[in-house]
């Protein structure tokens, strides 16, 4: 069962990652209020309606989203060549990251265990789920490239 996108993904993940994070980064910046606050004035921003919310929501979760749909394409896009090396790196690499992250969840869970923690905000719990979503995904590809072009270079 082969399950991985064709070579030419990886560079459409490439430039999909770099323009999530990119319109994340402009966003949490205050770049696109200040663009919305140009083009639609400052009274816009008092209104029932809340258009300048809307907008950074929707930003914001599309420049997220469309990064994380661009680092799935990175690691799951075939190689060149797509061997038994590379399938034995690829599985070493997933398992790599998935020890790497889970050691990441437990310890960030059960902190919130610890003396003086009585309150669980959702922005933490959030915050760490994210995290440890990133260092799986970040691991996976930063190991799988290392072993693929430096290791066995």
């Amino acid at each position: 069962m082969n399950l991985l996108l064709p070579h030419r993904f990886k560079k459409v993940g490439v430039y999909m990652a770099i323009l999530g994070i990119a319109l994340w980064v402009l966003m949490q910046r205050g770049v696109v209020h200040q663009f919305l606050t140009f083009l639609l004035g400052e009274d816009q921003y008092n209104l029932d309606v809340p258009i300048f919310y809307m907008v950074n929501v929707g930003l914001t979760s599309g420049g997220f989203f469309g990064f994380l749909m661009g680092v799935y394409c990175i690691a799951f896009s075939k190689e060149r060549v797509e061997d038994e090396m590379i399938q034995k790196i690829r599985v070493d690499s997933f398992q790599f990251a998935a020890l790497l992250q889970l050691p990441l969840i437990v310890c960030g869970l059960f902190s919130f265990l610890l003396p003086g923690h009585t309150n669980i905000e959702s922005e933490i719990i959030i915050l760490v789920l994210v995290s440890s979503l990133m260092v799986f995904w970040f691991g996976f590809i930063g190991r799988f490239n290392y072993m693929l072009h430096v290791k066995l270079k």
